[in-house]
């Protein structure tokens, strides 16, 4: 019977199945194979892989060229909350168009990743960019403090103009990757001059001058005065070297786009070059959801557990109260080695001032902090304490399900739900009684045959196109905007010839 033309029809649960691995990143034919295992064999199975791959078709054929445009207030929010420092970078081929999507990322109040915007552009030139991040800012208004991107020639005109308030950083990462094959590979592989480059500009605790002089020591001393590259590297030190960004609050928050790009791989896992823009959004949907799903469950796990004490201080017992367990133990370590290494050799009453001199057991400084002579100073001042790293900084609404963004909250979609987890619960209560299975399975084909009398079936070409309408959202075909782009390709797409390396 399986094989049989009513056998191969697909119902609604089969076609939503297909819809929503195809959201995962799970093909027609790997979906025809977890429904199998799942029903118990092929015996059970409702439609061949040949109907699976056909109804992935055909809501891709009704999905067309309609056009797609997203907003979220979740992500306006994350954005006022974390939004002093952006990561931007840009992932290639998600979709049939070849369009580059481009997220922005930051860190959030547990220093897990966030995305807060995206957009999609045509090509890299200066006026697509400026487009985008007008209209960004025209959304989220606020400037963010710092701007993280790669080396694009574009992004550097860009920025400036649009982010008039910002400090452009460039990713340390994809400059320094560049060094394999821009110095020669004897001298690479022969000496430890990679080492001490790396070493030298990640340096966080050094001056611009003090970077500047062991630049030119390094130089000198490996003969490398006349590579070009290096020497244009320099010229830029001021847009990706730290040292030249120690003022800048957050400015350690992130130094390279790195971890972006892995955080950023769910949204290459979730597309595919086949993708219509409708199938887009509702990937981007999923991994979005997914995200902050997470992030629910380390906010859940914050609030409700609790840390171990290293010093048993006030002070850190209070920093356990206002800050989230990541920052915590960020904070904890601070507050250890400060007891552990730094010491008080002196104190002196200045007017209504305490002066402490402090010094290091380790570093062999002093320095000197004026505290006033008030009795409690069990806790730590609130001038010193950055809203974005408290608990609670996301007001609870932001979790919950009217919030979602892939989640399907009507009527028919819910009462649908409701009736599956009903008989789903009744089978788990039966599942090992076969005195119970018995009469629940047969009152339930006497429903089914009074429901078939009552509500007859629509054609399945109506049918199917109806299921299709429901799970991916109804379209009127005269409110179309844009048109499919062809023929795009950018600095990410590759080429058809080899390079050759160093």
């Amino acid at each position: 019977m399986d094989l049989t033309r009513k056998g191969k029809h697909l119902n609604f649960e089969d076609v939503h199945f297909v819809h929503a691995m195809s959201l995962n990143k799970v093909g027609a034919t790997i979906a025809h194979r977890l429904q199998t295992s799942l029903k118990g064999g092929h015996h059970d199975m409702r439609g061949t892989r040949n109907s699976y791959k056909s109804v992935s078709r055909d809501i891709r054929m009704f999905n067309g060229e309609r056009d797609v445009q997203l907003a979220d207030d979740v992500s306006k929010l994350s954005y006022q909350l974390f939004g002093d420092v952006i990561a931007f970078d840009e992932t290639y081929s998600i979709n049939k168009y070849d369009m580059i999507f481009v997220p922005f990322t930051c860190v959030d109040h547990h220093k897990k990743c966030v995305t807060f915007g995206a957009g999609l552009i045509h090509n890299e030139t200066v006026e697509s960019y400026c487009w985008l991040l007008q209209a960004f800012l025209k959304i989220h208004v606020k400037h963010p403090r710092l701007f993280l991107s790669d080396q694009d020639p574009a992004m550097r005109i860009v920025v400036p103009n649009v982010f008039t308030q910002s400090v452009h950083h460039l990713c340390m990462w994809h400059i320094m990757k560049k060094l394999l094959s821009k110095v020669s590979a004897d001298l690479i592989h022969n000496s430890n001059i990679r080492s001490r480059l790396h070493k030298l500009v990640r340096n966080v605790y050094i001056s611009p001058a003090t970077f500047e002089e062991k630049w030119h020591n390094l130089m000198a001393e490996f003969e490398l005065k006349n590579y070009i590259w290096l020497n244009e590297t320099f010229s830029i030190r001021e847009l990706w070297v730290p040292s030249y960004f120690l003022e800048i609050p957050m400015c350690f928050l992130m130094k390279t786009t790195s971890r972006y790009e892995s955080s950023n791989s769910m949204f290459k896992v979730t597309y595919g070059s086949a993708n219509t823009l409708v199938q887009f959004q509702m990937c981007f949907d999923t991994a979005i959801d997914n995200q902050r799903y997470n992030q629910r469950v380390v906010e859940f796990k914050s609030n409700t557990t609790t840390c171990s004490f290293k010093t048993g201080l006030d002070l850190e017992v209070h920093s356990l109260k206002i800050y989230t367990q990541t920052i915590f133990k960020d904070v904890q370590k601070e507050i250890y080695k400060g007891m552990i290494n730094c010491f008080i050799t002196n104190v002196d009453v200045v007017g209504n001032f305490k002066v402490y001199t402090v010094s290091h057991m380790y570093n062999r400084c002093d320095f000197v902090n004026h505290f006033e002579t008030a009795p409690n100073k069990k806790n730590i001042p609130d001038r010193y304490i950055s809203n974005r790293w408290r608990k609670g900084s996301l007001p609870s609404r932001v979790y919950s399900l009217s919030q979602r963004l892939s989640v399907d909250n009507t009527e028919v979609s819910v009462l649908r739900n409701e009736v599956t987890y009903c008989v789903n619960e009744c089978v788990d209560y039966l599942a090992f009684n076969v005195d119970g299975l018995s009469p629940f399975n047969q009152k339930m084909k006497e429903l089914k045959r009074e429901l078939v009398d009552k509500f007859p079936c629509s054609s399945s070409s109506q049918k199917k196109q109806c299921v299709i309408e429901q799970l991916v959202g109804q379209h009127d075909v005269e409110t179309i905007g844009m048109l499919p782009l062809h023929g795009i390709r950018n600095k990410g797409c590759g080429t058809n010839r080899c390079l050759v390396g160093p």
